[in-house]
């Protein structure tokens, strides 16, 4: 929530399981998770200063595993290949179409160890990483970015004539995602 806490819920009667509390802390963006870990990057704080950070907790427990400082940004988010890199985006702006305006960031899953960090044009609306070493991004300019999810090298992109604003599915060697006009489209990866 806004105020700082994440709540686990019992799915078959609603109960609260657990429940992290930190006022210090603001929540904009739903966690993920994966593995049994649950990822949350918490937003810029206006109040203190403070500059998005991710945290894992244990899913079932709420046990805090690490945390990880993304860097100067107003928002953070997160989102798991499953198999054990997390990819965090940083917006400075989300709001800019410039050179620079947010950073991709690839993260052990296990650790929290940062592996590769690097500048993507644009603010980042949507992340999506695959199974076989790729990630995706969105972004506010209408480019879908293919990265290499180990390196971060930069594979391809595709401009679309709006935001790219949903997840990405990728089947049969063909990409397929959303635009903010409403668009979607089926890019031959």
């Amino acid at each position: 929530t806004t105020h700082g806490e994440i709540f686990a819920l019992s799915a078959g009667t609603g109960n609260t399981i657990w429940q992290a509390v930190d006022p210090a802390i603001t929540f904009k963006t739903a966690p993920v998770v994966a593995n049994g870990v649950l990822y949350a990057s918490s937003a810029h704080d206006t109040q203190d200063n403070t500059n998005p950070v991710l945290y894992a907790l244990a899913a079932r427990t709420g046990h805090a595993l690490w945390q990880h400082p993304l860097g100067t940004g107003l928002s953070g988010f997160a989102a798991t290949d499953g198999v054990g890199l997390l990819f965090a985006g940083l917006n400075r702006d989300p709001t800019s179409r410039s050179a620079g305006a947010s950073d991709l960031i690839a993260l052990n899953a296990s650790t929290g160890q940062q592996l590769w960090q690097i500048p993507v044009d644009g603010a980042l609306i949507e992340i999506t990483p695959s199974t076989s070493n790729v990630v995706y991004t969105g972004t506010i300019n209408g480019v879908l970015d293919a990265w290499q999810a180990d390196t971060g090298n930069h594979m391809w992109s595709y401009s679309a004539s709006g935001a790219v604003n949903s997840i990405v599915t990728v089947e049969g060697g063909i990409a397929y995602f959303g635009d903010t006009n409403q668009r979607v489209y089926a890019v031959k990866v």
